[in-house]
């Protein structure tokens, strides 16, 4: 009964948490957008606009990070998670960013996104960086002894 209380308390300020964080990235997208729009930069905007999903990945695996601390066990680290499914997440993540750079550091063919600024490129940019975030958060747990 008392991990069900702990856990259902975790879960309730995870759900506050994420509606805040996610309001507020919204809202700050929105004011960087305006801000880009003004400026003629889009260099902030577009950095955020990828990386922001990132974050909200890491943060949908925050939870069970947080009930593994009072778990009993030693930490471990899935490597093998980490390499065949996070790298390359980000890799897609990464290459879409290198044009803020002005340069193409990473082999990236545009046909995979449909080419490079187009509203497909950032609908699987952010699937991709949620999913990465995830990965890279649940990569780490604690294993019983």
């Amino acid at each position: 009964m008392e991990n069900s209380v702990r856990n259902g308390i975790v879960y309730f300020l995870f759900l506050l948490v994420a509606g805040w964080f996610l309001y507020s990235g919204v809202r700050f997208g929105m004011v960087l957008e305006k801000e880009a729009k003004e400026i003629y930069d889009l260099r902030t905007f577009s950095a955020f606009q990828y990386l922001f999903p990132v974050a909200a990945g890491m943060l949908f695996a925050a939870p069970e990070l947080i009930l593994d601390i009072w778990r009993e066990g030693r930490w471990k680290i899935g490597w093998l998670k980490l390499l065949i499914i996070g790298l390359p997440l980000a890799y897609l993540t990464g290459a879409n960013l290198q044009f803020l750079t002005g340069e193409h550091l990473l082999p990236f063919p545009g046909f995979l996104t449909g080419g490079y600024g187009t509203l497909q490129n950032l609908m699987i940019s952010s699937i991709c960086g949620t999913a990465f975030g995830y990965i890279l958060l649940s990569s780490v747990r604690k294993q019983p002894r």
